[in-house]
């Protein structure tokens, strides 16, 4: 039975047991809670899109958001995450579910690797309410496939569990009886490794990467996951297929998948007997879930990576190369970060050689030869982004100066993507601290930019000094060596004053040595808030 209909013009829409799966786990359940943004999607004569999209941008961030915290519309209040999964399903589900569904019916079931094999496990990376679950499901209609779903959301899985248990096939009978769902992707090696597994030749591990690798929405560190599939890799003698989709037409869409993909395909553990690939950019439309119209045309660039191992045949176990032994305690490598647990103050994180001497000195040498240095305050510093009045406290539109030179938007995308920020830095100012100066204790303006801070520290150590903002005898001193990040978020960002004390040595870690300051450059980004 087909739950997903296909028309001639790459047309599709649902079933009518999958559109009354939907109407129940989706539609009413976010008409129910928020029947004025569900009202915008049926004003005559057409749909209120613009507002639609303002609060998409605002409450979704395009999919960056953090699902298991709320979010405030001056005009239509808060969302609590569970909402706001809701609303993300109203608006994005059937077009990712259609994508999914076209790329895996009509290229994926040409694969006899896939399509013949009686086991299937389906990894699912970034998989929010089973949407490629669904798609998959459907264009493969095999009984033996085992999902492991991985979002950070837990409100995500929380949504995917619901609609696993309520799919259309009828009196609660699951998609999926074997289902795992994490907010983990590193225990994928190990959940794999527990995986009982027919021969090798007929089982195939597809890992499924579905918007999630698109530079705005992906939070993480790339190179983590790719480690991640490497053990998986290790311990797996199976096919492996790895699937992609995104925007065709995004900027910079794909540098993520291309880094993993040649990342992965280029491992030394690949003894490679057969390999397919196969991409390009497809075209599709699809059903609307909140309206039931047409869409217009939707274009993705979809990858196919198949290979087909050598130790997945009859080759003999001794002749793959050797595995490093994952049991063994890594040895510190130069420059290896290391988050550093600061107690006493929630939401201070401090992250030790966050970048590296040669990054430190590539850094400096764009502030002495691409910034302004403005010599108001009794420190230099340099404002990128938007100005900041120190007087008046405020940020506005007419403060600012342009988009981020690309040395520090790349610094602004790597510490959104690592997590140190949950949206990317649109200001960033510069400190110059000589031997003898600093600043005094403060709060960064808690109107003009938004909950998290992070600081990069160049050149020379200091210590920096928080201070309770409702006990001012409570201090804690913090050690800022050159290279290192300090992140500032919740009772960090507001309960606490922080300061460099002006002078010219400090002491180290407390002790009666002292150290002496050289010339040390900040890098502080933060996200403006414009009222």
């Amino acid at each position: 039975m087909f739950y997903i209909h296909c028309y001639d013009d790459n047309y599709y829409s649902p079933s009518d047991n999958l559109r009354e799966l939907l109407k129940t786990q989706i539609v009413q359940p976010f008409r129910d809670a928020k029947p004025d943004v569900v009202r915008l999607y049926h004003r005559r004569p057409n749909p209120d899109y613009n507002t639609i999209n303002s609060l998409q941008e605002n409450i979704l961030e395009r999919g960056s958001t953090n699902f298991d915290i709320q979010s405030v519309d001056e005009h239509f209040g808060v969302f609590s995450p569970r909402e706001k999964v809701l609303f993300y399903c109203a608006d994005y589900m059937s077009m990712h579910l259609t994508g999914s569904y076209h790329i895996y019916s009509k290229y994926i079931m040409r694969q006899k690797h896939i399509s013949e094999c009686n086991h299937i496990i389906f990894v699912d990376y970034g998989c929010g309410p089973l949407t490629s679950g669904i798609a998959f499901w459907n264009a493969l209609s095999k009984p033996n496939i085992t999902y492991i779903g991985i979002d950070i959301a837990k409100s995500m899985l929380n949504q995917a569990s619901e609609i696993n248990r309520n799919s259309p096939i009828g009196n609660s009978i699951p998609y999926f009886k074997n289902i795992t769902l994490s907010q983990n992707y590193e225990i994928v090696p190990e959940l794999l490794s527990a995986i009982q597994r027919d021969t090798p030749s007929d089982t195939v591990i597809v890992l499924n990467f579905c918007y999630v690798l698109a530079p705005i929405t992906f939070i993480g560190d790339i190179q983590n996951l790719i480690d991640s599939i490497h053990s998986a890799v290790q311990v797996s003698n199976n096919k492996i297929c790895m699937l992609y989709q995104n925007p065709s037409k995004l900027a910079n869409a794909h540098i993520h998948w291309s880094k993993l993909q040649n990342e992965v395909l280029n491992y030394s553990y690949f003894p490679i007997q057969n390999f397919v690939t196969q991409g390009e950019d497809v075209s599709y439309r699809y059903e609307v879930l909140m309206t039931g119209r047409m869409s217009q045309v939707i274009d993705v660039r979809y990858d196919i990576q198949l290979v087909v191992f050598l130790g997945s045949q009859d080759m003999d176990a001794t002749q793959l190369p050797l595995l490093p032994d994952n049991k063994q305690t890594p040895q510190p490598k130069p420059n290896e970060k290391k988050e550093v647990l600061i107690k006493g103050i929630p939401g201070l994180r401090y992250i030790e050689n966050y970048i590296t001497e040669d990054e430190q000195d590539q850094l400096l040498a764009h502030v002495d030869k691409e910034g302004l240095w403005l010599k108001d305050l009794k420190r230099r510093v340099q404002h990128y982004g938007f100005k900041y009045n120190y007087k008046a406290r405020k940020v506005d539109m007419s403060m600012r100066v342009g988009e981020l030179p690309k040395w520090l938007k790349d610094l602004s995308v790597k510490l959104y993507q690592e997590g140190y920020m949950p949206k990317i830095a649109d200001q960033v100012i510069v400190n110059e601290y000589e031997p003898g100066q600093g600043i005094s204790a403060h709060i960064d303006c808690e109107p003009c930019f938004q909950d998290t801070i992070t600081s990069l520290s160049l050149g020379s150590s200091c210590v920096m000094e928080f201070t309770n903002k409702f006990d001012k005898n409570e201090k804690v001193p913090l050690w800022l060596d050159p290279g290192s990040l300090i992140v500032l978020s919740d009772e960090a960002r507001y309960s606490w004053l922080h300061a460099i004390p002006p002078r010219q040595k400090d002491k180290l870690d407390g002790r009666e040595e002292h150290r002496s300051r050289k010339r040390r450059v900040s890098l502080t980004f933060r996200k403006v808030i414009i009222g």
